[in-house]
């Protein structure tokens, strides 16, 4: 009975390990987004709402396409807001105990997002978090995304000028370029 038990708590254990906290998103199987003609087809779970647990099945979802969508047309988004959550401290000025920035010796990475808002007021989050690989296909085509959301007859809000940076893409660091504006704005109010 203690093999059994050990087998299967050390296959937890590897699961976790793999999904939870390895380099790769496995979410990124679940969280995916893809654009219609008429609209947007996104993940139906509201990431507010999640739990530990679901998180923890989010990667097998997205495996084995067991994930549930939705569809909002374009008719019904009222403004369509792109935004990256900046940490309170820019972590590339924070040094670890190791040597090196805060921002290189950690996994985790700040929310990159579309944020919608419907015409009823639904708010419906599409990630981006894909665009911090340099050879991801997210980074190669979200430039054509911004220009076909623009496009479109709704309000584009876009309030750390992120657009413009995604259009002078030079392979470097989107939120080091943010933290930087940040830093130089609150420098200047001061």
């Amino acid at each position: 009975m203690s093999i059994i038990f050990n087998i299967v708590f050390g296959i937890i254990i590897s699961y976790i390990f793999i999904t939870q906290i390895g380099p790769y998103d496995f979410k990124r199987y679940y969280d995916y987004w893809t654009l219609d003609k008429k609209g947007i087809i996104y993940p139906a779970d509201n990431e507010e709402v999640r739990s530990l647990g679901h998180d923890f099945l989010i990667p097998l979802q997205g495996i084995f396409n067991l994930r549930k969508t939705k569809f909002v047309s374009y008719k019904q988004i009222k403004s369509i807001e792109i935004s990256v959550n900046l940490y309170e401290y820019d972590p590339n000025k924070t040094v670890t105990v190791r040597g090196g920035s805060a921002i290189i010796a950690s996994t985790m990475i700040e929310n990159f997002d579309f944020l919608l808002t419907t015409a009823d007021g639904q708010k419906i989050s599409l990630k981006l978090n894909q665009f911090y690989w340099k050879s991801s296909q997210e980074r190669k085509i979200l430039n054509t995304i911004i220009s076909f959301f623009k496009r479109k007859n709704l309000i584009f809000v876009d309030k750390q000028g992120i657009a413009k940076l995604i259009r002078e893409d030079d392979g470097s660091s989107l939120t080091h370029k943010l933290y930087k504006l940040r830093d130089q704005e609150h420098m200047q109010s001061n």
